[in-house]
């Protein structure tokens, strides 16, 4: 999407990103030494590096290798989400040529700042299902289920009731799912789109169930969802936002380091009876890696670099598969074959028409360059306006739903091909070093047992009132868009390294729709798309379908159209599984790294399965349950 001029004078006049190595210390005054020194400043790494730095008795060091851009327009306005992805903020990682999707090149954002992620996503506050984390435990990770979860999840909140206006465009909630002491705002916008109301009709005309609240650990419905958003200041709330400028000025046992790359973990030489140790890392300036240093750590090291980022760290560290390591060159300190395997992502589709509407899309502001300005004096002197908008009118239909009217019989005709091709690609995915062989049939068969009760939801559905593709389509028009995501994914892939540079990009081959029935499912789910833009409410603000087009019609012809179209919805896990060793684990319920004593991972890497919910929400509560492990370690 072409960002407009005004746009661009607004971000220069507000522009300054911090080049600072520390932030509010200078270089000279950060310590060689630390008890925790952490290696990411995403959610994960600053949601725990705010909870270890509580007690004032140990000291803190998260090293992050992007800048501070917090006081940028691209960034703390809610209405300019996505626009900072394939800009250095966030930069576009490729995979390789993906064989099921016509060898076409996929890219997945990868946030490089301080918020990572948080600071660049779509402010989209959703939880997933309670049997997401139920399976988590069933996969052999004790402790790690949806009650205790929801204690965490609850934990990360302030949660601010909707305004009497947001409650007039659709706002509900349920009082007992949020917290109202966490460090972390959400709320809901100042501005929604007309269009929005259409969606909810057309939902409703199609029989599916209005929900109070989608963060209650169900989902079969549609609701209007939360937000990452401070309602005071009408801003992004992002990790570094919430968990880290309310307190950095205060605490002199923490230290948060920007612009610092790091380029390995330092293990004692000495292996100890409990493993390897970690004694600290290497580091360098960002974008000056022949001046590196040192940084150690008394206790732990705790990698939050990603599912792309932390198994890359490890594997130039020298943990991971000794054939991956030793075609790197990189000395096998400690085979850990399962790291870097397990991965699975999300898989973004859409349907998409254009609309007759007189009023505004969320691509108005940025084809309109007077109506970005008057948009920009409204959002800073009011806090109103487009610029605050988020997505939030999402839905989930239940496989019952989806199937319907497809050449997918029912839930239980699914959950029975899932069943009898698991034994076909446990070998397949194995043979290939991708993943456990005796994982892959837990995994499959905790799916197959959710579709069979008519549970599982696999598709999320979300409304945008503008263009939400990735064409070049014609900015004189405007459009409307249901993205419909594939969030329970039977396709498995991998990323690792293929250089000893920390600097050099790592193989990433997801294998998108390499099991078949994950297009299958896409197919199910264009079609319920047509149906929600047909219902009555959007019909009637329709011109044609642009996407993928009223000419294509036969079921062929649309999985032609997806595997020529879809992306990746930037929402990868399972790098660095949570799991059983013996199942490909790389970290176990404590998130420790197997076969060492002090080296955790803390992030998105460790989810062992994935869940039908975007990322930020289970990470940060991931981070909130590790500050909790660490400190009863320490003990």
């Amino acid at each position: 999407m072409r960002i407009s001029t005004a746009v661009v004078t607004v971000l220069a006049a507000f522009t300054s990103v911090t080049q600072a190595a520390t932030i509010s210390r200078s270089a000279a005054d950060v310590p060689d030494t630390f008890d925790y020194v952490i290696v990411g400043g995403g959610v994960g790494g600053l949601t725990l590096a705010s909870r270890l730095s509580d007690n004032k008795d140990v000291t803190v060091a998260v090293l992050e290798a992007g800048p501070n851009a917090n006081d940028q327009f691209v960034i703390y306005a809610p209405g300019m989400y996505g626009q900072a992805v394939g800009t250095d903020l966030c930069p576009l990682r490729p995979t390789v040529p993906q064989e099921h999707m016509n060898d076409r090149t996929i890219t997945i954002a990868t946030g490089k700042l301080l918020g990572g992620g948080s600071a660049v996503n779509g402010l989209v506050w959703t939880r997933g299902a309670a049997k997401d984390y139920d399976a988590w435990e069933e996969l052999g990770n004790k402790g790690w289920n949806w009650n205790n979860m929801f204690k965490y999840f609850k934990k990360v909140e302030t949660f601010h009731a909707p305004t009497e206006d947001q409650i007039h465009y659709g706002a509900t909630y349920d009082k007992k799912s949020h917290g109202t002491s966490g460090r972390l705002p959400i709320s809901f916008p100042n501005f929604e789109f007309p269009q929005s109301a259409n969606w909810n009709q057309s939902l409703a005309s199609l029989d599916f169930t209005p929900r109070q609240d989608l963060l209650n650990g169900s989902l079969h419905g549609y609701s209007t969802t939360p937000n990452t958003l401070n309602p005071e200041t009408a801003t992004r709330a992002d990790s570094y936002a919430a968990y880290i400028d309310p307190v950095i000025d205060q605490r002199s046992n923490l230290f948060v380091l920007a612009n610092h790359t790091v380029s390995r973990v330092k293990f004692d030489k000495n292996n100890s009876d409990q493993g390897l140790t970690a004694t600290g890392v290497e580091w360098y300036p960002t974008g000056n890696n022949s001046n590196k240093k040192t940084i150690k750590a008394r206790r732990e090291v705790i990698i939050s670099s990603g599912s792309i980022g932390s198994p890359k760290l490890l594997e130039v560290s020298g943990v991971g598969a000794r054939h991956i390591l030793e075609a790197a060159g990189v000395k096998t300190l400690l085979n850990l074959p399962g790291v870097g395997s397990n991965l699975q992502d999300h898989v973004h589709a859409v349907t998409v028409t254009t609309t007759n509407i007189d009023g505004y899309t969320t691509n108005s502001v940025f084809n309109n360059d007077t109506l970005a300005a008057e948009q920009r004096e409204i959002y800073e002197k009011e806090k109103q306006g487009i610029w605050t908008t988020t997505p939030n009118n999402l839905g989930y239909p239940s496989p019952t739903q989806l199937f319907n009217g497809t050449f997918l019989k029912s839930a239980k005709d699914f959950a029975a091909q899932i069943r009898n091709s698991s034994n076909h690609y446990a070998e397949y995915y194995s043979s290939m070093n991708i993943t456990n062989a005796k994982l892959l049939k837990m995994q499959y068969e905790i799916v197959a047992s959710r579709y069979e009760a008519d549970y599982m939801s696999p598709i999320e559905i979300n409304f945008t009132p503008g263009y939400g593709g990735t064409a070049n389509v014609d900015q004189s028009k405007k459009y409307q868009t249901v993205n419909h995501v594939l969030v329970a994914p039977l396709s498995r892939g991998f990323t690792h390294i293929n250089s000893s540079d920390i600097e050099d990009p790592v193989v990433i081959n997801p294998h998108y729709y390499s099991h078949p029935l994950d297009v299958d499912v896409h197919v199910a789910s264009t079609k319920l798309a047509r149906k929600i833009l047909a219902a009555p409410a959007l019909a009637e603000l329709s011109s044609g379908e642009i996407e993928p087009g009223s000419d294509v019609t036969s079921d062929e012809d649309v999985k032609s159209w997806l595997t020529n179209n879809v992306r990746s919805d930037w929402h990868p896990i399972g790098t660095c599984a949570m799991l059983p060793e013996s199942l490909g684990g790389v970290v176990d319920n404590r998130l420790k790294v197997y076969g060492t004593s002090n080296l955790r991972v803390v992030d998105a890497s460790i989810m062992p399965l994935q869940v039908s919910s975007h990322l930020m929400a289970p990470t940060y509560s991931i981070a909130e349950k590790a500050a909790d492990l660490i400190a009863e370690d320490a003990q």
